[in-house]
């Protein structure tokens, strides 16, 4: 009996090991306005120590942009792991980054490695694409969020880049926020069922404001998923 307790909990370690690094590639769509016109968008969070795949990301198709919701590193990340990474996304499209709670572990290699691979920061401020605002909010675990000054310069419906996504219950009195992009809750990285140390990715609505959380790519403390799938995301914004 021993023994085959002992055999079920190593498949389990097995399995869970695998499913960190089991990475699936979801497609959503979002549509803020009513013309045809669309922006495809690469959309991922939390990539903590994984090397992101040229392989996997020649599976998600054309992109015009990268939105990389924070937690690009922790520490013990060297910089050039984070500049091969950053590289690699720049080749799909351009990257736009926010900031996560870890990435301030080695807050330096990422200043520079966003500097050397021409990636764009958005720390509270905003950028226009198309028919929409992109606005980045700083990480609100660190509090380094600035909602007022993030949205200042915004035009037209905005899409708001945020590592935290309870930066939603702070966006009363911005209406011309439309969605939320987020990462940070690994999607409980380890789940029984429904319950988790955090809650599931996916569609939420928050005060008002549509938000999607990504369960995220990596994992943070141990390298193991059960039944929290990392995740990139093909985003199509609909303006």
């Amino acid at each position: 009996m021993i023994k085959k307790l002992i055999i079920c909990f190593i498949s389990l370690l097995i399995y869970m090991f695998i499913e960190a690094k089991w990475t699936k590639i979801n497609y959503e769509n979002y549509k803020i306005g009513n013309s045809n016109k669309k922006m495809n968008v690469l959309f991922l969070s939390d990539l903590h120590r994984r090397t992101i795949s040229k392989r996997l990301l020649s599976k998600v198709g054309s992109v015009e942009a990268v939105f990389l919701a924070g937690d690009l590193a922790e520490k013990g990340v060297h910089k050039e792991q984070i500049v091969r990474n950053l590289q690699v996304l720049n080749q799909v499209a351009p990257v736009y980054f926010v900031w996560g709670n870890n990435d301030y572990e080695v807050a330096e290699e990422i200043h520079e490695a966003l500097k050397e691979t021409n990636s764009v920061e958005l720390t509270n401020r905003s950028v226009k694409l198309g028919s929409f605002t992109l606005a980045g909010i700083g990480d609100l675990t660190s509090n380094k969020h600035d909602v007022k000054k993030a949205l200042e310069e915004a035009d037209g419906p905005v899409v708001l880049l945020s590592h935290n996504p309870d930066i939603s219950f702070k966006l009363k009195g911005y209406p011309d926020v439309k969605l939320v992009l987020s990462g940070h809750t690994h999607g409980g990285q380890i789940r029984i069922g429904p319950y988790g140390i955090a809650e599931r990715g996916g569609w939420k609505k928050r005060n008002g404001v549509d938000v999607f959380i990504s369960n995220g790519h990596g994992t943070s403390e141990i390298p193991f998923r059960f039944m929290a799938r990392a995740q990139i995301h093909k985003l199509t914004i609909y303006v």
